[in-house]
Parts: C-alpha cells; sequence; structure tokens
C-alpha cells in the first residue's frame, strides 16, 4: 500500500464526502459518460462502507483542534495546482477560461450557494479559470445548458444520475 501525506482535512477533500449533487453541461449525454471506478481493496463497486471510510480517515496524521482555522486565517485556501503540460485526454474534457458559468437554484440553500462561490474561488485560484456564477429560478432543464456546471439537491437535479 501506498501511503500518502494526506491531512485528515486533504483526504475529505479529495473524496466525495460532502458532496450534494453536481452535474456538467457540455452538450455530452450524461448517459454516454464512463465512470470508471477502478477495484480498490474494501470497496463494493465503487463504493466504501462507513466502517472501511472511518479505517482509512483514522491512519491519516491529526490535526491539533482548531489547527484548520489558524491555517485559513494565516494562509490562503486555495493555491495554484494547474498543471499548465498536462494534455486532455479522449475521455476527458476540459473547462477552459472562457465562457463557462457555475449554475444553482436560488431557491436553494445556504450551504449550495456557499458551495458554489468557494468552487468559483478554486477555479480562479488554483488552475487560473474565471467562471460566472449565475443564479437559476429552476434547474429542471439543466441538460439543455452548454458549457455549465449545474450545482444542486438531487430533488432538483432529477434524471442526472
Amino acid at each position: 500500500m501506498v501511503k500518502k501525506n494526506f491531512t485528515r482535512r486533504d483526504f475529505i477533500g479529495k473524496t466525495s464526502a460532502g458532496v450534494a449533487a453536481a452535474v456538467v453541461s457540455s452538450g455530452i449525454s450524461p448517459l454516454g459518460l464512463n465512470s470508471d471506478k477502478r477495484a480498490s481493496p474494501g470497496a463494493d463497486n465503487g463504493k466504501y462502507s462507513a466502517g472501511t471510510f472511518a479505517l482509512e480517515v483514522e491512519k491519516l496524521p491529526a490535526e491539533e483542534p482548531y489547527e484548520y482555522h489558524r491555517r485559513l486565517s494565516a494562509s490562503p485556501v486555495h493555491i495554484y495546482r494547474r498543471d499548465k503540460g498536462a494534455q486532455q485526454a479522449k475521455d476527458e474534457m476540459a473547462i477552459h477560461g472562457k465562457g463557462w458559468k457555475l449554475i444553482y437554484n436560488r431557491e436553494g440553500s445556504v450551504i449550495i450557494r456557499n458551495a458554489v462561490i468557494d468552487f468559483q474561488d478554486y477555479l480562479d485560484k488554483s488552475h487560473d479559470i474565471k467562471v460566472e456564477v449565475e443564479e437559476n429560478d429552476s434547474l429542471i432543464n439543466w441538460n439543455e445548458l452548454n458549457q455549465s456546471i449545474v450545482v444542486g439537491t438531487p430533488a432538483q437535479l432529477r434524471d442526472a444520475g
């Protein structure tokens, strides 16, 4: 097993923990997208049990109480991470710096709104990609949007998979 130097915060941030629902609408049918879930120890069809997840988190170095707050007050939340030499593979899509939008339902929760604003900041600071934020009254026609990352609850994104 390869040991990674992640903190618990990094691990949770790099996994799907805490994600509500998000779809990327680029004109590609979501039914045509392939989810490449590789076999992993403890995984059952790409899903982990709560116990297995907890065991993995326990392997990570512990943080002192409020260390996260001290780090946030002393350093930026997002740092530059873009690999300018990366090449897009055939089964990947790219979010280019122009014309993309983050769209969410204005009637949604403050948690979703904050996640959208944070993701906009992440794309800007970490990848130098500027995206507009757009509030919509409904996300029913999410699959008709182009160059859009649509964020909402499963109820707001029916049929998103």
